[in-house]
């Protein structure tokens, strides 16, 4: 469903591989350590909840596209059609 809604409106989509993502440090890209819920890099010292860990590298991954609009949001103006935001 979020797919047809992101092709309505003209979002692209981008499909990230979740391999590593919360053994990757999103900070220095090396494989890390987790231990229960937490992450910890053995590089930089990195420490972070292991999801928030794995979020961030997928927000910060290539292959997401970026929209100028985004430093709008919360301002509350996202350029969005109102009809869409229903």
């Amino acid at each position: 469903m979020i797919k047809y809604k992101f092709k309505l409106l003209g979002v692209p989509i981008a499909y990230i591989d979740p391999k590593y993502t919360s053994q990757t440090c999103s900070r220095c890209d090396h494989i890390g350590n987790r231990n229960d819920k937490n992450y910890e890099c053995p590089d930089c010292g990195h420490f972070e909840h292991e999801e928030v860990n794995a979020a961030f590298n997928i927000a910060l991954s290539p292959n997401i596209v970026r929209f100028s609009t985004e430093s709008d949001v919360l301002k509350g103006n996202t350029d969005f059609p109102k009809v869409a935001m229903a």
